[in-house]
């Protein structure tokens, strides 16, 4: 028989599942309300027995005196000393699966009561149970549950007075009862249990059909439904999300070209300037001493002409032409970079847009989810162990970032500024947010999870959690 060790203090109720095979010992470790300090408690298999033995740190209480060992029996409690705090705890060995149980019906019993006194509609006896120890009524429409003295726990919280769900389990000194709302599970520890005033509850899973005839093969080849009514999941054609990447290239570089100051630039139109002016003087005075005639003169003339101008004008119209090409260049850099990273933030935005119309059609609202079930939509079920997004779930609306890697040419200190590397920065460090979309939780990546909210809202918050898994889970991997 599997069995599991109850540990109940005044604060919770703690379970630990014992090894199928009695033999040697081990120790589990417990911690006494918001304790820091972890305790160890003893057990050993002795003789196909399960002992709890005294250690200095948890010792075994019999009359109030520490004693060696205690023998675990199912259902009977065992008294537990932490020794540095003087805090007292009740152990309890009891089968992992109850086999003995009484369901009873709750029709007409208004109030309810549990408890050693004989007269109690469920009488149980055991060290710490009194009269009428826990009262089950109703009031306003809903079903109260009291505990009138300490001892009785509630889904494994101590309670004094608590509403009741069905589901909620109630335990007392190894007498467990489940809450159905209509009828109430009982357990039946060592037989010890009596009933007053209660009737059982007719339990439609074990009723008899031996009365009923057997189908013949005319009934058998019965068409009940029609081909529509039957459901075929089809393949699903997967859009997951997955991290983007976009490359961005640096800026060309600006043509950053240094001005030759002037008086270097005309340095070497001055020398041939001044061989013009020397050969225009040696042409004038030739011509006033009469050796030369004016058509004799005018090759050299018309050279001195054109050495002056070449010296003086030319450098200036072809720096003028090298500043508009540059200007130019420049333009057409500002221009053509300037579309490329509009190109680039298009496809960033593009990339945000699929993301959210992603997410928006992978986790639907519950209306949507209602139509899928109803209409019986290629959706229904689609998702399948293997997937990804396996149990996972929507569990509210919100912000998040958008999953993209954005390569680019990092900042980085530079006497040159480049309002280009500028605008690239302004690209790179831009906020990437997905507005308004679902966040998802995974049950698969999460195997434990606790949700805290309000009574108000609860029902129909967890009521939209279990609509998703439904929509989109089949029953047999749900």
């Amino acid at each position: 028989m599997e069995v599991r060790l109850y540990i109940a203090d005044n604060e919770k109720l703690t379970k630990f599942d014992l090894p199928q095979e009695v033999r040697e010992s081990f120790l589990i470790p417990y911690k006494t309300g918001n304790s820091k300090k972890e305790y160890l408690i003893t057990i050993e298999g002795v003789n196909g027995n399960w002992q709890v033995k005294s250690n200095g740190q948890i010792n075994v209480l019999e009359n109030n005196t520490t004693a060696l060992e205690g023998l675990l029996k199912l259902y009977v409690p065992i008294v537990l000393e932490v020794v540095n705090e003087k805090k007292v705890l009740n152990v309890f060995l009891m089968p992992t699966v109850e086999e003995n149980t009484i369901s009873l019906s709750l029709y007409g019993n208004n109030n309810l009561f549990i408890g050693s006194d004989s007269g109690d509609n469920v009488f149980y006896t055991q060290n710490g149970i009194i009269g009428k120890h826990v009262t089950i009524f109703q009031k306003d429409g809903k079903t109260i549950v009291k505990a009138s003295a300490s001892g009785a726990y509630i889904n494994s919280i101590p309670f004094e007075v608590s509403y009741l769900n069905i589901g909620d389990i109630i335990f007392l000194y190894g007498l467990k009862i489940i809450y159905m709302g209509s009828f109430i599970k009982v357990n039946n520890p060592g037989g010890m249990v009596n009933i007053n005033g209660m009737v059982a509850f007719e339990d439609l899973s074990n009723t008899d059909n031996s009365n009923y005839e057997k189908t013949n093969s005319g009934e058998s080849d019965i068409e009940l439904y029609e081909e529509s009514d039957y459901f075929f999941h089809k393949p699903r054609i997967k859009n997951i999300l997955t991290t983007n990447n976009v490359q961005i290239d640096a800026p060309p570089a600006e043509d950053k070209a240094d001005n030759m100051p002037a008086i270097l630039t005309i340095g070497s139109s001055l020398t041939m300037s001044a061989s013009s002016i020397m050969m225009g003087y040696s042409v004038i005075y030739g011509m006033s001493k009469g050796t030369r005639t004016l058509l004799e003169s005018l090759p050299q003339i018309v050279m001195c002409i054109c050495m002056i101008i070449g010296s003086l004008i030319m450098p200036r119209i072809v720096a003028s032409y090298q500043k508009k090409q540059k200007k130019k260049k420049e333009a057409l850099r500002q221009k053509k970079y300037g579309e490329y990273l509009e190109t680039k933030e298009q496809e960033i935005n593009g990339i945000i847009k699929k993301k959210v119309d992603l997410l928006n059609r992978n986790f639907p609202s519950g209306i949507e989810c209602t139509n899928i079930i109803l209409k019986k939509e290629d959706r229904l079920w689609e998702r399948q162990i293997v997937d990804d997004d396996f149990l996972e779930m929507c569990v509210g609306i919100g912000n998040k970032e958008a999953d993209i890697e954005i390569q680019a040419p990092e900042e980085h200190f530079t006497l040159d500024e480049d309002n280009l590397k500028e605008m690239v920065y302004n690209v790179v460090n831009r906020s990437r947010t997905l507005s308004n979309v679902p966040i998802t939780y995974s049950l698969v990546k999460n195997r434990t999870s606790a949700l805290i909210s309000d009574d108000l809202v609860r029902e129909k918050y967890v009521s939209n959690l279990l609509l998703q898994l439904v929509t989109f889970h089949s029953y047999d991997e749900l």
